[in-house]
């Protein structure tokens, strides 16, 4: 008896020893108990994983013969660790959300793999997207149509660098574009980007060096932009184009940052920034009489230096179905704030100076195990002559409820405004600033207030492995300060439903709608119904 006691209990510390070895790890236990890294170990699957039966059918196998496949030193050069070195979680845990964050990366994960020697592996995995986008693309919402034939290519050579070439017609104007984007320059830590766009009606050229912040602990941050837009500018009220003039638009900044103090999963950055914006505008032109005052609009060039200060914290937390649909999102539940404070000089009318403030603020809660909240507020004033000009602030407030696997109720509340708004942002309610069941630019003016709510159910059903299907239901209210009337307008409203499908495989557009919106409040002259169809992303 005492024999067969015995084995037992040997068999019961065989099998609990089995199932510890087997237990994943965390790279924070690994972390606390001082482990150190041996080798990485980088694994590319193609945009078709054909290990899945799912996805291993022909579209699939022509797709990765055409695809070129993200080399293993593009993904390598993004690691924030070293092998040789002790294990540091948040930084691997960074560098997963780095490599996702990429356009042409659909998922990324990095696992600790422990060898019988007790050597220890850090096995980087990443899936590709499909980077290539070409042909003829259609998008219309708000009774406006857009098409474009493109050739953008966002892994080029399987580097992660972007080239686009593309024609586009809307609205407003037809543009030739020609645009260039290299993530690590020269294989640093530097940005470059350039855009360049023959406009129908002007051109724009946009040049941007940056070495941002790629981790928490980076210790500083610099760049500089430029950008040149000249254009005919067009003010629309009740969508009829109201007046129109040229602009030309010139912007330059040289912003410097540093990291002055890292606590923890915080890090405390100051900064020194100058800056020159310039606005020349022509002649106006009226386009149609009564729909808007004319209006004469006064040149400016504003020039000075700001100072910034900003806290930043990694309190990351991955969430599934919450903006999207079958990718892993990652949001942070810390604070991203940045204020700055300058002083800039009016050279163009009477030389005045004028104070300038700005708040940029990021933030999400969790509350509870089934809501997430997310903050997002932008805010610039200037006081200028003894009035606030081309002030305003756009806030955000969102709430995600998961109850149900495959639901998510989502509500989104928006407040944007301002005082005495340049030209350029002015504001507008329609389809295109969330009220979907109406045209686009509806009516203009300088203050306005959004809600939508969405019911959205995502089936477990997929298209050839390329798109999730779901469907959404979604009502939307809104009204506008006007600026031909000066006073708000009635509160309009739009109730919907459709089509919803997640991007599985491509770079291109998170999630695809195929929806038709009926407004609930409608003015004379009003279409009965909207169809909002294409790319979008909107909360």
């Amino acid at each position: 008896m005492r024999t067969i006691r015995f084995t037992c209990f040997l068999a019961f510390l065989c099998a609990a020893a089995a199932a510890s070895a087997s237990a994943p790890v965390s790279w924070e236990a690994l972390e606390a108990e001082g482990a150190v890294l041996d080798r990485i170990e980088i694994e590319v699957v193609d945009v078709f994983d054909l290990r899945n039966p799912d996805e291993d059918h022909l579209l699939g196998k022509a797709a990765n013969a055409l695809h070129i496949v993200t080399r293993e030193e593009t993904v390598r050069r993004e690691m924030l660790f070293e092998a040789g070195k002790p294990i540091r979680a948040r930084r691997i845990r960074e560098t997963e959300r780095n490599l996702r964050a990429y356009d042409y990366i659909r998922e990324a994960s990095i696992r600790p793999v422990r060898a019988k020697d007790g050597s220890l592996t850090a096995r980087v995995t990443v899936q590709d997207a499909w980077s290539l986008r070409g042909g003829v693309n259609f998008h219309h919402a708000g009774g406006d149509s857009e098409w474009s034939i493109r050739l953008h290519e966002v892994n080029l050579l399987g580097r992660g660098k972007k080239l686009q070439l593309s024609y586009e017609k809307n609205r407003e104007r037809s543009t030739k574009k020609v645009a260039y984007l290299d993530p690590r320059l020269f294989g640093s830590r530097w940005q470059m980007e350039a855009n360049y766009q023959d406009l129908s009606d002007g051109r724009l050229r946009l040049f941007k060096l940056e070495r941002p912040f790629y981790s928490l602990d980076a210790r500083w941050s610099a760049g500089v932009f430029a950008r040149r837009d000249e254009s005919i500018l067009t003010l629309y009220n009740l969508d009829e184009e109201a007046l129109s003039f040229p602009a030309r638009i010139d912007e330059v900044a040289l912003p410097l940052r540093y990291t002055y103090r890292l606590r923890g999963n915080t890090a405390f950055r100051i900064g020194l920034e100058a800056r020159s914006s310039q606005a020349r505008y022509g002649p106006v032109f009226v386009e149609r009489e009564g729909l808007l005052p004319l209006l004469a609009f006064e040149d400016r060039r504003l020039r000075g230096i700001f100072l910034h200060w900003g806290v930043a914290q990694d309190r990351f937390e991955t969430f599934e179905n919450i903006m999207v649909m079958g990718r892993t999102e990652d949001v942070n539940l810390g604070w991203d704030l940045d204020v700055g404070l300058g002083w800039v000089h009016s050279s163009f009318g009477e030389a005045s100076d004028a104070p300038v403030g700005e708040l940029d603020l990021e933030k999400a809660w969790r509350l509870g195990s089934s809501n997430l909240l997310a903050l997002s507020s932008w805010v610039q004033a200037r006081r200028e002559g003894g009035a606030f000009r081309d002030s305003w602030t756009s806030t955000r407030l969102t709430l995600y409820h998961v109850s149900l696997p495959r639901q998510t109720l989502a509500a989104s509340a928006a407040v944007d405004g301002g005082t005495r708004l340049a030209p350029e942002n002015w504001l507008y309610l329609g389809a295109a600033d969330g009220m979907r069941g109406y045209a686009n630019r509806v009516l203009a003016g300088d203050r306005r207030w959004t809600v939508s709510i969405e019911d959205r159910i995502i089936t477990s059903k997929t298209l050839w492995g390329i798109a999730q299907v779901g469907f959404v239901a979604y009502a939307d209210a809104g009204a506008i300060r006007r600026f031909d009337t000066g006073r708000w307008s009635r509160t309009y409203a739009d109730a919907g439903l459709g089509l919803r499908f997640g991007n599985l495989k491509s770079s291109f557009g998170k999630v695809f709608s195929l929806t038709i919106a009926f407004p609930l409040v409608r003015d004379p002259g009003m279409d009965s119904y909207q169809i909002v169809f294409g790319n979008t992303f909107r909360f």
